[in-house]
């Protein structure tokens, strides 16, 4: 379980948003870590990704 903070959190998504509505690819990989894990809607891929 991550440690970081929920104010923490709430940065890296807005950063993340704001990256990707720039179409800035160094900004929203730079929110990326390494242990993350992507879940998906239904209709999209049925497992998630895991990684930056």
């Amino acid at each position: 379980m991550s440690k970081t903070s929920p104010t923490a959190m709430e940065a890296t998504i807005r950063r993340y948003f704001d990256a990707c509505n720039a179409a800035d690819y160094d900004g929203l990989t730079a929110c990326f870590t390494a242990d993350a894990v992507h879940y998906f809607p239904p209709g999209l891929p049925d497992i998630p990704l895991r990684g930056g």
